[in-house]
């Protein structure tokens, strides 16, 4: 559903109910411009939710959220959401377990500055958020700082683990700074990287890049950052440090089986394809 052209003012406080006559089956859910509070969708079926709030209007009180969300607790699997969802008031907050949630989307938009985010709403969502199962995490248009809070969160919740613990990681214009130090710590067992933009992207493979070199070097005093990791998606990136990290991952035992490239040249593409399994090229 998705409000447009001043549309939400249709929807009063209080909310409007439009699924009276019930909806069973409803297990996918996507509200745009409206909360969870205006449109009252029933919160027992869906598994999928994505909420994108881009005004103040359609934002929730924090008890309004946690009491929409401590509905869909136990069922949600995958949540998208984009904007600031709510506003939390000093000495407001507390977590919600989300026990089934696999897939989190966080989209912080670009257009947001420091006067429309009057308190660290990063933060604050990763505080109420609690998602001990979960295995796939994306993270848009964040800064270094609230990068560093999304690992902290992960640290601090447990979502880790030798067997378990995040698999996909997903990073679309993040601005790492001097953090990359937090995958090794919050998410150990990365199965699929995704990366985009070229500050992300860049930052992200040269630390990969290094780090293989070490433990190359000396593989008892460092440990191989991300064994696991099988697949790799890049949008854009830098052919002699691509090249350099495939031939690390096979010296290390632990090739890259799946990469996707954004763009490639034809005698590139070759090379990838003659080292890596499957190379997908956009």
């Amino acid at each position: 559903m998705d409000a447009k052209d001043g549309c939400e003012d249709y929807f009063t406080r209080s909310g409007r109910n439009l699924f009276g006559r019930g909806a069973s089956l409803l297990s996918s859910v996507e509200l745009c411009g409206i909360s969870l509070q205006l449109c009252k969708p029933p919160l027992g079926t869906p598994t999928r939710l994505k909420l994108h709030i881009d005004a103040m209007a359609a934002e929730m009180s924090f008890d309004e959220f946690r009491e929409s969300f401590k509905v869909m607790s136990t069922t949600l699997t995958h949540l998208e959401v984009e904007g600031i969802i709510f506003r939390m008031l000093e000495g407001e907050g507390s977590p919600i377990e989300f026990l089934s949630l696999t897939s989190l989307d966080i989209r912080y938009p670009y257009y947001i500055t420091g006067d429309d985010d009057d308190g660290d709403y990063i933060s604050h969502l990763c505080d109420c958020i609690h998602a001990p199962a979960l295995k796939s995490l994306s993270l848009f248009y964040l800064n270094g700082e609230q990068f560093h809070t999304v690992m902290n969160s992960l640290r601090f919740q447990k979502v880790v683990g030798t067997k378990t613990g995040l698999k996909s990681l997903c990073l679309r214009e993040i601005d790492i700074n001097d953090y990359t130090g937090d995958f090794a710590l919050a998410c150990p067992n990365i199965f699929k990287l995704t990366l985009t933009g070229d500050a992300t992207t860049k930052s992200v493979l040269q630390f990969i890049l290094e780090t293989d070199q070490k433990f190359c070097a000396s593989n008892v005093d460092t440990a191989l950052l991300w064994p696991n990791l099988r697949t790799l998606s890049v949008s854009s990136y830098d052919d002699e440090v691509l090249q350099a990290l495939v031939l690390g991952r096979i010296a290390a035992g632990h090739p890259l089986i799946k990469l996707r490239l954004g763009r490639s040249s034809a005698g590139a593409a070759e090379w990838y394809c003659q080292h890596v399994e499957i190379v997908h090229i956009r």
